[in-house]
Parts: structure tokens; C-alpha cells; sequence
């Protein structure tokens, strides 16, 4: 869990606003915000484990309100399911997502990228303290403007701190089999 006066007062640290003279909470909050939901699109695009979050799901529910990216679905007995195009009917085995509504037959489980929780009036985020640093950085680079090229190259160095997971359609050769 990361602190919220934990999290200001390291922005104003870099920021050399210790005083408190520059910016008001309300900003510093605003833009911590502002990199928190640029850091999951960044950490749902190098599928970290961080945001990834599993959830069962019937035939006609939505998708998650923290919704970023899909990454798998999967029947109720563990079997990968495949994606249709729009307009091609249901069958065993197969979904398809209209409108961030699930179509398929019977429960599947989801699994996809979400995204990070926004400070707001929160007293803290509820992320791995060691991000503090990370999280100050890109709400410092949000309220100084920065794009997202600019982020992504202040946090090259960081990016080893986030658990990558590489997903493949290759499985394991057996142990067994030479």
C-alpha cells in the first residue's frame, strides 16, 4: 500500500515544492491520476502481472469496469477458448465480445489486463510500495505535460521492477519426451 502523503510528499520533493508553494494537493493528486491510468495501458502492453486479474463470467455479462486489455478465455473446464468475428454463431469452444458484453456458451474465465486504481480522494493506493518512487516520477511527468514517449524513457530503468509475463501458444516439451 502506498501512502497518499507518502506518495505527495515525494513528488514535492522532486518538484522542490517542499513548501507547498507551486502546486495544491488538488494537482499533484490530479496528475498521479493522470500517470496511473498511463502506467496500466503501459503495464497492460508488457503484460505485467501487476495488473492482470482473473474473473468468471457467464454468457451476456459485461466485462469489468477496470477493463483494459484481454489477454485469455477459458470454458468452465479449462479448455482455451477461440475468439469469432462479429456476425458467426457460438459454438462449443469458441466466445466473442460485442459491445464489452461476452458471448459464449455457458461460464468461461477471463483473464485480462486492468487497470491501476486512481488515488483520487483515496488515503492510499493500493499498489507495491515499491512503486512509490515510480508512481511520484510519472505524476511529476504528467504535471510537467510530458507525452507518453517522454514517460517511457524516464522509466526505462524502472520497467525491471514490473514482473513481465510472456504469453506464447507454444507449450513445454514433456520431460519425458526426447
Amino acid at each position: 500500500m502506498i501512502a497518499r502523503d507518502t506518495l505527495l510528499s515525494r513528488m514535492r520533493r522532486l518538484l522542490a515544492d517542499e513548501d507547498a508553494r507551486t502546486y495544491s494537493d488538488y494537482e499533484l493528486v490530479r496528475a498521479v491520476d493522470d500517470g496511473l491510468e498511463w502506467l496500466s495501458r503501459h503495464l497492460a502492453l508488457q503484460g505485467s502481472d501487476l495488473t492482470t486479474e482473473s474473473v468468471m463470467l457467464q454468457s451476456g455479462d459485461a466485462l469489468p469496469d477496470d477493463f483494459v486489455t484481454l489477454c485469455s478465455v477459458f470454458d468452465a473446464d479449462g479448455r482455451q477458448l477461440i475468439c469469432l468475428r462479429a456476425g458467426l454463431p457460438i459454438t462449443c469452444g469458441t466466445y466473442r465480445i460485442e459491445g464489452g458484453i461476452l458471448h459464449t456458451e455457458g461460464r468461461a474465465a477471463v483473464t485480462y489486463q486492468k487497470r491501476l486504481p486512481a488515488l483520487g480522494e483515496n488515503s492510499s493506493l493500493d499498489l507495491p510500495t515499491t512503486l512509490t518512487d515510480t508512481v511520484a516520477k510519472v505524476g511529476v511527468l504528467m504535471l510537467a505535460g510530458a507525452d507518453a514517449s517522454s514517460c517511457a524513457k524516464a522509466l526505462a530503468e524502472d520497467d525491471l521492477l514490473f514482473a513481465r509475463r510472456h504469453r506464447s501458444r507454444r507449450t513445454a516439451a514433456m520431460p519425458w519426451r526426447i
